[in-house]
C-alpha cells in the first residue's frame, strides 16, 4: 500500500501544527484549558469594571 506524496505533505504540517501538544507535558494544562480560564477571568475583569463604574456614578451623585 503506498501514501500519496500529498498526504505526506499534510501530515508533515499538521506536525509542525500540532507538535507542542502532541510531544508535550502531559501533566501540564492543555492550551485549551488555559485559554479557557482566561476567556473567563478576561470577563470577570470587565463585568468587575462595569460594576466599579456604576459605583462610582451612584456616589456622586
Amino acid at each position: 500500500m503506498a501514501v500519496h506524496p500529498t498526504q505526506i505533505t499534510s501530515w508533515r504540517s499538521k506536525l509542525k501544527e500540532h507538535s507542542a501538544e502532541v510531544f508535550g507535558n502531559p501533566h501540564d494544562k492543555s492550551s485549551k484549558d488555559q485559554k479557557e480560564l482566561i476567556d473567563q477571568l478576561y470577563k470577570n475583569i470587565g463585568r468587575m469594571q462595569v460594576e466599579n463604574d456604576w459605583l462610582k456614578k451612584k456616589l456622586e451623585v
